[in-house]
Formats: C-alpha cells, sequence, structure tokens
C-alpha cells in the first residue's frame, strides 16, 4: 500500500472492525475520489456496503475490485456474499466456488466462502450440499455462531442429524445475544 493511503486504509479498516461502516465508507469514497484505481480501497468499501445492508453498492464496488485486482479471494468471497444478500443463488455459488480455488489456505476467506456456499445451496434446496459447506465452515472456523446456527438449522432439517444439530446449536447459543437463526 502507497505511504500516501497507507492510514487512511488502516482508519478504514479499524472503523470496520468497531462497526462504523458509514463512516468508513465516506473515507474510502474520499479517497476513492483522489486515487480511483485502488483495488483495496474498493475491497473494503465492499465489505463496508455490505455492512450497511446495501448489497447492490457493495456488489459494484467488489467487481471494481476484481477488475483491478484479478481473482482476489477476498473480492470474490465479498462479490459472492453482496450476490447471496441479492438473492442470486447459483451467480453467489460461482463466485464463493472460486473464492476457495484462490484462497491459497487463508482459512478466515475460507471460512467465509464456504458459509455463503451452505446458504446458497440452502436457499436453493439443496440441503445435503448446503450441510456439507456448512460443516466446512465450522471447520475452518469453529467459532462462527453464525455457521453453527445456519449448520444446526439445516441438520434439523435433515431427519436423523437432531443430536448434532443440538451440539452446534448449545455452541452458537454461548454468547449474548445469540445468532437470531439459533
Amino acid at each position: 500500500v502507497l505511504d500516501e493511503f497507507r492510514d487512511q486504509l488502516a482508519q478504514a479498516r479499524a472503523m470496520l472492525s468497531k462497526g462504523e461502516a458509514a463512516a468508513a465508507a465516506e473515507v474510502l469514497e474520499a479517497m476513492l475520489h483522489t486515487k480511483a484505481d485502488h483495488g483495496q480501497a474498493w475491497i473494503l468499501l465492499g465489505e463496508a456496503r455490505l455492512m450497511l445492508r446495501q448489497p447492490s453498492a457493495a456488489q459494484h464496488a467488489f467487481d471494481r475490485a476484481l477488475a483491478l485486482r484479478g481473482n482476489d479471494p477476498a473480492a470474490l468471497v465479498g462479490l459472492g456474499m453482496a450476490l447471496l444478500a441479492l438473492a442470486q443463488f447459483r451467480e453467489a455459488i460461482s463466485s464463493l466456488t472460486q473464492t476457495v480455488s484462490e484462497a491459497g489456505g487463508d482459512r478466515a476467506i475460507l471460512a467465509d466462502a464456504y458459509r455463503g456456499l451452505g446458504t446458497a445451496w440452502r436457499r436453493l434446496g439443496e440441503l445435503d450440499k448446503a450441510i456439507r459447506e456448512l460443516r466446512k465452515a465450522v471447520a475452518e472456523d469453529p467459532a462462527d455462531l453464525e455457521a453453527r446456527a445456519a449448520l444446526a438449522e439445516a441438520l434439523i432439517s435433515d431427519v436423523g442429524a437432531v443430536e448434532e444439530a443440538a451440539r452446534h446449536l448449545e455452541r452458537a447459543t454461548s454468547t449474548t445475544p445469540p445468532p437470531v437463526l439459533a
């Protein structure tokens, strides 16, 4: 990252980690007004837009990042999540599957990709595929309570997997507040 933009990116990341997505988006948009070809800034802007529940704007930001950075796994997973939010499940599966290929072993990106794949397959009515992908998400990030809750929900829908579902629900409800799905 060029020195002149390092501080702005760090500031935006810090804001995102504190849940201040609107403020982060403002910083990133100002930066992109000056340096429109900054791929990392587009990725962070896409993340901010997802947090703000603006999936169309997030999709645009991730598309711009991919045009600049090729098959960057962070941009691919972000695009997949934006497409998922837009109920474009087949397109989300394509982007998230490509993410898995490009992730290079990055467990955080893999966990997000598998969770997204599981959700997309579940929405398409493919229960076995959803369970398989959600199990992978939990294996990559055992602390992801949303993935555990989604896996438990899918398992409950699958006859005979109630005990495994109960274990995941127990873990998913171990925080206050627990994930809504749990």
